[in-house]
């Protein structure tokens, strides 16, 4: 409860009557001259219709009161009103007008009740989708503003506010469509904002006076009912249009129903089967193109002031998966790309770019169905880009079943046309050695030319039908490999960039880098040689065939021989693994000390440690040479076994063979030959595969590195709401946190409240956890105690991801991105060069960005290297505020700035009407904060305005003076 409450409950206490307002036993606040005051409990207050009969209708909520807090009734001429309904338990009390004035009046507690209104009005208008200013902000004083010749607005700066408007009229909050407020008295709360006409002036009347007050508040309910009848009006034309909406689809899905039996005769394409909706074509185009790639399509919701259709982005953005824009260049359609998103030059609408072949696109129409092949007249139709979809891994722990899914699956075509070709190229080879015999036992003996030329043409004729199939095999191979490779990085990224912030506390860049970069390596190990030789010594099984037909017992022979091959190559290779694993840890490790040392060269010189970066450069990499020297010995030894044994293999093979020929049956000198030709590509097979599997050791330990990606879960989850558009309340009740479970809590039992459009800092000294509280904000670290509330939603119930794309942050750590400035304040944003100018604009730094040589496209370097440190703070404090995002989360965001570009922020932030929360070193910036909550410890242990909190000499007070001294 409140300080300002303090004075009005007791005035309540001993002059008002208790009312019960529970859940069952609501109140409806009808009484024009009444006032209840919140007791005990907490109070929902709702619109809702009033019948005939005194009863009320359905419930539309419009904000939450708590104890202390101050009900106003209002005698609405209206079929509606305003409903409390609270929880079991809840008492209120209830006072008249003339009773309560006469109290303020003798108590001198005029100010006090002010306040309290303040949250009334400022309460019921957070319930109400109010408009913003186009305009900039005047500020506010107790003299009148001068009389302006175009439309401007003035907003409450603190808590509350009492105006005077006079010589003309205004709106209230932008809400044109509502009454206009005439000249007198009226209640502004903090956050809200009146928008002058031209001629019109303002004053804050302060302190206020009980008669002033009653008259503003009697003015602001004359706008708040009739404005509520509009947005009731509003809200029912919105429902006929769901509900005619509803009815139309249900007619579509019934005609979709019908035509699903003729479908069972005529089975249709993938992106054939997706009902077709005109009404909205790129949601019609998404979903083909879904139904193509095995993806879900949810249609986003719509946020207030979206208009239309949601763009691309917004529909991959709701249905959790990745999308890029893509150039359509040259003859592209002779190429596949897979599946795309296009547009029509000439209205931009959706088209859906199927291939069909390797070498041919269809074009389908979305708003018919209708298709087209596509060539070089209806290319040129087509917008140059064009936006390519990308599948991600199911949310949860990636198992190897994920990967078949992902990309496996989609070309067992391919699969099957390697398969086959390799199969029909292992059963031409069989023909060499089957003429080697032919020719020894029968043709040379019988000295028969024309069978020579006869065989010396089969032979030719299977060499080149061989080469055509080994030829086809490599082209789907290369398929499986292109597809396979992208489809399958491009999710691994996508996973890496979904994991929780704390995930990456345990790894460098560099080191995360290069283990999001193996699943890469390990495709193209396996699609290269390993997939060859595994083939071949799997085709090589019709060779042992042929070794069983010529002589059974040499075969057996061939095949102890191999086995012994295969133990070599597996006892080596074992030896191998152990040291490729330290190895594939060491890369890792070097990769993040190189980025961490390059990115911090400057301090390396400055301090005069280049020696003592080096000396733990040189001592990872010496450890990681020495490994890959003994690995090299071992695979020395592999290759000179792989050399030397075919040809022990084949004396081996002889000495049986010479055996052989003192028995009653010695083998043929053709079948002898035949033999030998089919055992040396049986060897080679299998000698090919022991090379491959020694090549692709690196696997297992790519995989092991890999795999702590892959087994994190996602910081957001399918049953998470999307949190709609923020209104700017935040809430923390209770919050303790701590990073390790056997360290000391950094935070403990924190807990305040920020109202929509006010600016609250929180200030401390180091280490008292301002920063961490900020993470915790941002969903970066999950509270071990306590809740988080946006617009009175617990945070970890909701889409974090929305939650983050409507707050505009600045961090201490926060960097300049490499590209140009416009890309650095624009970011990934739909937003134009205009947008990016007027964002420059209000952090001060137009005049910087027109002496560069190619303004807002000039390129800088990744940390901002050629910009000084004000330049760079404001270049990230113009991205965080380009979206006009309704809040902002800034932690020493004005550090680098001097005290004139200061004020010109300061002065801009205040007019954006968003909440701010601000960390704060340089007290001087916070000033003018609504409150300052005060930190030590990991407790809030002060909270006030800036004179209040200087006048405890506290905390506050201390550190004020510190600075000033």
């Amino acid at each position: 409860m409140s300080r300002q409450a303090q004075e009005i409950i007791e005035i309540f206490k001993e002059c008002g009557r208790e009312v019960q307002a529970e859940g069952n036993r609501p109140l409806l606040l009808n009484g024009t001259d009444d006032f209840w005051l919140i007791s005990e409990g907490k109070v929902e207050v709702f619109i809702v219709p009033v019948l005939v009969d005194g009863q009320t209708g359905a419930r539309s909520r419009l904000f939450s009161a708590r104890a202390g807090d101050i009900l106003c009734g209002s005698g609405s001429k209206y079929d509606f009103g305003l409903l409390a309904a609270g929880g079991r338990g809840t008492r209120l009390l209830r006072l008249d007008r003339n009773t309560l004035a006469g109290h303020l009046q003798e108590r001198q507690a005029v100010a006090q009740f002010a306040g309290l209104l303040a949250g009334w009005t400022g309460g019921v208008m957070s319930g109400i989708r109010c408009g913003k200013a186009d305009e900039d902000y005047i500020p506010l004083s107790s003299e009148l503003s001068p009389p302006s010749s175009k439309q401007t607005a003035v907003k409450a700066a603190g808590e509350h506010v009492l105006v005077e408007l006079v010589g003309g009229r205004a709106t209230l909050t932008g809400k044109a469509e509502w009454p206009a407020v005439e000249p007198g008295f009226f209640c502004l709360a903090g956050g809200l904002f009146l928008s002058l006409e031209p001629g019109a002036r303002v004053r804050a009347v302060e302190p206020p006076d009980i008669s002033a007050l009653f008259t503003a508040l009697d003015n602001f309910h004359r706008i708040l009912y009739p404005g509520i009848a509009v947005e009731i009006e509003v809200k029912r034309k919105e429902t006929a249009a769901i509900q005619k909406r509803s009815r139309e689809e249900h007619r579509e899905k019934y005609s979709a129903a019908l035509k699903g039996f003729m479908d069972v005769l005529h089975r249709p394409d993938a992106d054939e089967r997706v009902k077709i909706d005109r009404r909205r074509p790129l949601l019609t185009a998404c979903r083909m193109l879904a139904s193509l790639q095995k993806l879900t399509i949810v249609e986003p919701r719509l946020k207030r002031g979206d208009k239309g259709e949601p763009s691309p982005e917004d529909i991959a953005r709701a249905s959790r998966f990745r999308i890029r824009e893509v150039l359509l260049r040259d003859d592209w359609w002779h190429h596949d790309n897979g599946p795309l998103l296009a547009f029509r030059m000439a209205d931009r609408a959706p088209m859906v770019l199927i291939p069909v072949s390797p070498k041919k696109y269809l074009l389908r129409n979305p708003e018919d169905g209708s298709s087209v092949r596509v060539n070089r007249e209806v290319a040129a139709n087509l917008h140059p880009s064009a936006r390519m979809f990308y599948r991600p891994f199911p949310i949860g722990r990636v198992r190897l079943r994920d990967f078949y899914e992902l990309g496996i699956k989609s070309r067992l075509k391919d699969g099957g046309t390697l398969l086959l070709a390799g199969c029909v190229s292992s059963f031409l080879a069989l023909l060499t050695p089957i003429m080697t015999g032919i020719v020894f036992d029968h043709v040379i003996p019988d000295a028969s030319q024309g069978q020579m030329l006869q065989i010396a043409f089969i032979l030719l004729s299977c060499t080149v039908a061989k080469a055509l199939f080994d030829l086809t095999g490599g082209f789907a191979r290369f398929r499986i490999q292109s597809y396979v490779g992208g489809v399958t990085q491009a999710a691994v990224w996508d996973r890496l960039l979904s994991l929780p912030v704390p995930f990456f506390r345990d790894f460098t860049a560099g080191d995360l880098a290069n283990r999001s970069l193996g699943i890469s390596a390990i495709q193209d190990t396996l699609s290269g040689v390993l997939v060859t030789a595994v083939l071949s010594s799997l085709f090589s099984v019709f060779n042992l065939g042929l070794l069983f037909y010529y002589d059974v017992k040499m075969a057996v022979l061939g095949i102890a021989l191999t086995l012994i091959m295969i133990a070599a190559a597996v006892s080596i290779n074992l030896c191998r693994l152990a040291m490729q694993k330290e190895i594939m840890a060491l890369e890792g490790k070097n990769s993040g000390l190189l980025f961490q040392l390059i990115s911090g060269i400057t301090k390396l010189r400055v301090s005069g440690t280049e020696e003592r970066a080096f000396n733990k450069w040189a001592e990872i990499f010496t450890r990681k040479r020495e490994l890959a020297f003994r690995a090299g010995i071992l695979q020395n030894i592999q290759v000179t076994f792989n050399a030397g044994f075919p040809i022990l293999a084949s004396m081996a093979i002889f000495y049986m063979m010479v055996q052989g020929l003192q028995g009653e049956k010695p083998i043929s000198t053709g079948r002898f030959l035949a033999f030998v030709a089919a055992y040396g590509a049986f060897q080679g097979a299998f000698l090919a595969m022991t090379s491959a599997v020694t090549e692709s050791l690196q696997i297992i330990p790519l995989w092991e590195r890999v795999k702590p990606i892959l087994d994190a879960v996602p910081e957001f989850d399918e049953a998470r709401e999307d949190p709609g558009m923020l209104k700017g309340s935040i809430e923390a009740r209770h919050i303790s946190f701590r990073y390790h479970a056997d360290k000391p809590p950094v935070l403990t039992d924190v807990s305040f409240t920020v109202n929509p459009g006010e600016f609250v800092a929180i200030v401390g000294g180091s280490g008292s956890g301002k920063s961490t509280l900020l993470r915790l904000l941002l969903g970066f670290e999950q509270a071990e105690e306590g809740t988080i509330y946006f617009d009175n939603k617990p945070l970890d119930s909701l889409d974090i991801r929305e939650v983050r794309r409507q707050i505009g942050v600045v961090l201490q750590n926060s960097q300049v991105m490499s590209g140009t400035i416009f890309s650095n304040i624009i970011g990934q944003a739909p937003l134009t060069l205009a947008d990016a100018e007027e964002a420059a604009r209000m952090v001060g730094l137009e005049k910087d960005i027109a002496a560069m040589p190619m303004g807002m496209h000039t390129v800088i370097s990744a940390g901002g290297g050629t910009l000084s440190g004000g330049q760079r703070q404001r270049l990230i404090i113009a991205r965080a505020i380009v979206n006009r995002p309704p809040i902002l989360f800034l932690d020493e965001a004005t550090a680098a700035l001097d005290n004139k570009t200061q004020t010109v922020v300061s002065k801009s932030l205040e007019r954006l009407q968003v909440t701010r929360v601000v960390i704060a070193h340089r007290l001087s910036t916070i000033i003018n904060a609504d409150r300052i909550y005060v930190m030590d410890g990991g407790k809030i242990v002060e909270q006030g305005n800036y004179n209040e909190l200087l006048d405890r000499n506290g905390i506050f007070a201390e550190l004020v003076k510190r600075q000033i001294s």
